[in-house]
């Protein structure tokens, strides 16, 4: 802070004694006039102590400059950091993209192939089976053609057989009633 000049100021003991000059009013004024010299001595402490804390204040200004900057060159190397970190960040995940890109292709392209061989195997074994079961089809009609012409034949055989056993029956039947008869003399 800067200081001015002051410049000394009759007291007022002198100015007093100019006017009255009395004999009892000078203890008064020399009471009065050592304690306006205290209260100068009082102020120019005052000024004295407000010069050295506009120092201080001056210094610390100095010293709390010192300390933003500081604080604004780690907050700048903090944002270069951060800006680094946000690029391979970025870049990464550009990276990751293509390489997810890539493999949904890849694969796009293996489920197709994969599709294509299965539907064609599929085709094959209904082609395969359909043939198969028109083989069987074919070997069980022919079977049961085979089956039906041997039960026609059975059938004949028992029908025949029927007949024949008819015809026993009626010879036995006839032959103990011609036994029975004669055993009763009826013949």
């Amino acid at each position: 802070m800067n200081s001015m000049p002051v410049a000394k100021a009759r007291s007022w003991s002198e100015s007093l004694l100019l006017l009255v000059g009395d004999d009892s009013v000078d203890s008064q004024l020399g009471v009065l006039d050592a304690n306006l010299g205290h209260v100068q001595r009082d102020v120019t402490e005052i000024k004295n102590d407000q010069r050295r804390a506009g120092d201080k204040l001056d210094d610390m200004n100095g010293r709390l400059d010192l300390l933003r900057d500081k604080i604004d060159q780690v907050g700048g190397d903090a944002n270069k950091r951060i800006d680094s970190v946000a690029e391979k960040v970025t870049d990464t995940r550009t990276d990751i993209t293509v390489q997810l890109e890539n493999v949904r292709k890849e694969l796009s392209t293996e489920i197709g192939n994969v599709r294509k061989e299965l539907s064609a195997e599929i085709t094959n074994v209904r082609k395969e089976l359909t043939s198969e079961v028109n083989g069987i089809r074919t070997d069980l009609s022919q079977k049961i053609e085979t089956i039906r012409g041997e039960l026609f034949v059975v059938k004949s055989a028992v029908s025949s057989a029927k007949v024949w056993t008819l015809t026993l029956q009626i010879t036995i039947a006839a032959g103990l009633l011609g036994v029975i008869a004669h055993g009763f003399k009826w013949i």
